[in-house]
């Protein structure tokens, strides 16, 4: 969007008013300059510049705000802060690369508060800045950089007379300027006929980039406990469950990925999800038997390969079967009975266990039958003691 144009002839000056910015809300901007020399040849040329305002309103979400208000012509840099606390005291640190090379405190008058550091135009490292506060027993902090290229003291001189648009065979003067004459200087003029260009295979590539790696100094670390947990045992706790939903869900591919054919780790994904719980030797068989006690079989006996997760019980006649293969130990567990082990063999056995009472195990279970009386007869209550593990059925403690 066209927002003004002004009209200009350098025989009557070479500077131009644009009081009118102040007018300007702050952004980016672009100006184009244009003109035509004696011949009507047009020469332009456009900048792109962003405005900003010194009397911007900081923020006052936070506690305080800089602005860097530094002169490009100054020996300093110069920071503005602000604060909604009238008299807040900012602490500033000062590097040049990893070094600290000065500290500042500034208290701020009625919020607003100005610090001014000195350049070194000379230096081969970047600049960085750490400022904090601290208020209401909590601390604030900002970080900030200026490259070295920005504060470098670089080459000024101004265009008296150029023109890019030349007739062939005509004398041209070019005429420049040296601002800054206390550098040393040597100007070099080239030229070349950009009626070429259109040959070319593609555009002529001028940016030249180099890379360059930055590392930031140790800034002083803040971190602050802010909680405290204290834990009340005596009370109870009620749990809240909460449903949730995957993010981001993955499909399964079957060992087959349509993007990369080869890929070796969808492959190993899905054979781990196939595996089964319990691996089987090669050599297993299948071994069979009995468990029994000094009464006769026993349903529910715990029968485990020893080092794996192999494991079966005996049915309600005591027969059990299990995979194993020579040598491995299979261990015959049960409530109230001393563990027993037995080696496999390599042939095909029926294996008969006979598992002994645990003398530490419980020995006596005292039953109690609680009686009623009433006016025609009564119910007699019979204590009797049963010193075997397997219990008969209650109802034979219970006499009238």
């Amino acid at each position: 969007m066209l927002l003004k144009t002004i009209s200009f002839d350098t025989k009557d000056g070479k500077t131009i008013s644009l009081d009118f910015l102040k007018k300007l809300e702050k952004g980016r901007y672009k100006l184009i300059a244009k003109a035509s020399d004696s011949k009507n040849n047009e020469i332009a040329d456009d900048l792109n510049f962003e405005l900003k305002s010194r009397k911007e309103i900081f923020e006052e979400s936070v506690l305080f705000t800089f602005k860097d208000i530094t002169d490009v012509k100054s020996d300093y840099f110069e920071f503005e802060f602000q604060s909604v606390i009238p008299d807040l005291s900012v602490f500033s640190r000062f590097y040049i690369g990893q070094e600290l090379n000065d500290e500042f405190a500034t208290q701020l008058q009625k919020g607003i508060g100005t610090i001014k550091i000195k350049k070194d135009s000379t230096s081969k490292e970047n600049f960085y800045f750490h400022f904090s506060t601290r208020y209401d027993n909590e601390t604030f902090d900002r970080n900030y950089s200026i490259s070295k290229e920005e504060v470098a003291k670089k080459l000024e001189f101004e265009i008296i007379s150029l023109r890019n648009k030349i007739e062939p065979g005509s004398k041209e003067n070019w005429s420049f300027k040296i601002v800054n004459q206390k550098l040393e200087t040597e100007v070099l003029a080239s030229m070349y006929d950009s009626s070429l260009d259109q040959f070319a295979q593609k555009e002529w590539d001028t940016n030249l980039n180099f890379d360059q790696s930055y590392s930031t100094p140790a800034y002083p670390s803040f971190y602050e406990e802010k909680f405290k947990y204290i834990n009340f045992n005596n009370f109870e706790q009620n749990h809240r469950y909460y449903p949730f939903y995957i993010k981001n869900p993955q499909l399964n591919w079957f060992g087959f990925n349509f993007n990369d054919s080869e890929n070796k780790y969808v492959k190993e994904k899905y054979l781990k999800t196939i595996e089964p719980l319990t691996k089987i030797p090669k050599n297993a068989k299948i071994v069979t038997g009995t468990v029994s006690d000094a009464l006769g079989p026993i349903s529910g006996v715990s029968i485990t390969v020893q080092g794996t997760n192999r494991i079966t019980t005996s049915d309600f006649d005591g027969n059990f079967s299990i995979q194993a293969e020579a040598n491995e130990i299979l261990t015959f567990s049960y409530v109230g009975m001393i563990d027993e082990y037995y080696t496999v063999k390599g042939r095909n056995e029926d294996i008969n266990i006979i598992l002994k009472e645990d003398s530490n195990a419980l020995e006596e279970v005292v039953v109690v039958g609680y009686g009623m009386e009433t006016k025609k007869q009564v119910i007699q209550v019979l204590f009797k003691s049963y010193h075997k593990t397997q219990f008969p059925m209650m109802l034979q403690f219970l006499q009238l």
